[in-house]
């Protein structure tokens, strides 16, 4: 009698074949029960909202109590309503500190990753004319992007992966390139995508899949994403307060803010403002006004109609909100599903369809619709240190409002629990990451001299770092990201302000020559250009 050891022939290949269906970037993962109210959306009437627990006066003193409770003197811009109409908007603060222009209906606000959920409804637009099909592998709309590492594969992943996060792509030079240096062109975002890495962790929420998918819209119609979203979307919705350039203060645009160490709002300097160009993307690249952005969501309240005309189908809407991918992320709320562009939770036993979106410094958004209720809520602030509490307090309390929840103890519970948390970010800055670090002092007598640090410092993955001699200290420019000051701790460390963070920094040495430099904070080194 033969012993065998190990699976019998038949399990190993069933093992080989889930081995490279994961190695492929398309592993099996246990389905995601889409609750009642996604299911019956759109044949269904809606369930009469508690509006009347939200009465104006109510709610702009519960907005003016969290504001102050929480410290909160950002500029924002709040809008509550129905199918139809506005029920209640609220405008408050300043879209720049310094210049003392106020927020006002008009005033429009980069809601950074909330950007997804416009890009996806574009490519749903794209795909009713057949110009995509969210099915086809990307190596048929991208022919030269050639993954190189493990469990990704450009002949499996599809647009449909990119619109749920179902990849596992991860690379922090991309990252990198696209939110922060803006030092990229296509080709070299195909180059960084081949050798991104991947994992059988997924699905995992990053930019970087729409960042493909937006190279993927752009060459099956020959149009930047841009025109495609303002073509598609923006202009079809009279969104005419929405953009996806940068535009100037004076323009009624919402200025990225950041605090100081004794909580007082600050403009973030123009010359430290991520916020350009070369760093929208369709991850989050648009700037739009609070009612705007109620208009979009009232074409999926009104189940794919705007104005009376139909932009897309019932079962088109349906299939957006409905979980493809399971989503574990924390946050605000129970997130437990993505749909193309959302964001599904719940909020006790309120289904909610949402996304937010945050910029390193400067601008905080919340976007979320209930089905079941046909209501929607946008609040949209130009600061991200206390604004995620402020939102997320306000959130809260509409939701609460609206359904059967005690809605004012639990803001009593909320606030007495995110205030401590508010108190020890302030904290933190004031116990030495920020500002105060630059009390240490410049030694003129160490050695090298600073002139022997300038010049360009280059990483095939992560660019060129660009080092100049200032009067008191040096300047780094990475891209957008530029230094205000960087003064020096010992011989070769220093210390550099960029913006609200300071980040260390370390150049290498050998004998009489500057060789390296490693950004130590975010782990990511360069070589001295010959």
């Amino acid at each position: 009698m033969t012993r065998r050891f190990g699976p019998a022939p038949a399990a190993r290949v069933a093992c080989v074949a889930l081995l490279a269906a994961r190695i492929a970037g398309c592993h099996p993962q246990p389905p995601v029960e889409a609750p009642p109210a996604l299911r019956t959306f759109c044949s269904e009437e809606a369930t009469p909202a508690r509006i009347e627990r939200l009465a104006p006066g109510v709610l702009t003193e519960t907005i003016e109590r969290v504001r102050h409770d929480l410290s909160d003197a950002s500029g924002m811009s709040l809008v509550l309503f129905d199918r139809d109409r506005v029920l209640f908007e609220l405008h408050t603060g300043f879209s720049h500190s310094e210049l003392r222009y106020p927020v006002n209906s008009e005033t429009a606000f980069y809601i950074a990753s909330s950007t997804k959920s416009l890009v996806a409804t574009t490519a749903l637009l794209l795909e009713e004319e057949g110009l995509l099909d969210l099915d086809t592998p990307l190596s048929r709309y991208l022919p030269t992007l050639h993954f190189r590492g493990w469990f990704l594969s450009e002949d499996t992943i599809t647009p449909r992966h990119l619109l749920t996060h179902d990849t596992g792509i991860t690379s922090k030079a991309l990252e990198l390139r696209t939110s922060m240096t803006g030092e990229w062109d296509r080709e070299t975002l195909l180059r960084l995508y081949g050798s991104a890495g991947g994992g059988l962790s997924k699905p995992r929420y990053s930019n970087l899949n729409y960042v493909l998918l937006g190279m993927v819209l752009e060459e099956v119609t020959g149009q930047t994403w841009q025109e495609l979203l303002q073509q598609r979307l923006l202009d079809p919705l009279a969104m005419r307060r929405s953009f996806t350039h940068w535009e100037r203060p004076a323009d009624n645009i919402a200025h990225p803010h950041m605090l100081a160490a004794d909580g007082s709002i600050l403009p973030v300097p123009e010359r430290q403002n991520l916020l350009r160009d070369n760093t929208l993307f369709p991850s989050g690249g648009v700037i739009a006004s609070a009612r705007d952005l109620a208009t979009y969501v009232q074409l999926y309240l009104n189940c794919g109609k705007a104005g009376g005309v139909r932009l897309l189908p019932e079962a088109t809407i349906r299939n957006a909100i409905a979980p493809h991918t399971r989503n574990s992320g924390g946050g605000l709320h129970e997130y437990f599903g993505f749909g193309f562009g959302w964001e599904l939770a719940l909020h006790d036993t309120l289904t909610l369809v949402a996304h937010g979106g945050s910029n390193r410094v400067g601008a905080r958004s919340y976007i979320a619709f209930s089905p079941s209720l046909g209501i929607g809520l946008v609040i949209l602030s130009n600061e991200n240190t206390v604004t995620p509490y402020v939102q997320g307090a306000i959130a809260r309390f509409v939701w609460d409002s609206l359904t059967e929840a005690p809605a004012a103890e639990r803001l009593d519970e909320t606030l007495i629990r995110w205030k401590e948390k508010v108190e020890a970010r302030f904290a933190d800055r004031i116990d030495g990451r920020f500002l105060p670090v630059f009390e240490y002092p410049n030694d003129p007598f160490l050695q090298p001299p600073l002139s022997a640090f300038a010049g360009s410092y280059a990483d095939a993955r992560y660019g060129t770092v660009h080092v100049g001699v200032a009067s008191d200290g040096l300047e780094i420019r990475y891209g957008n990201y530029v230094t205000s000051r960087v003064q020096r701790l010992t011989s070769t460390r220093f210390v550099g302000d960029f913006g609200t963070n300071a980040d260390p920094i370390r150049f290498h040495v050998q004998g009489s020559q500057v060789v390296a430099l490693d950004f130590t904070g975010i782990g990511i080194s360069f070589e001295r250009a010959r």
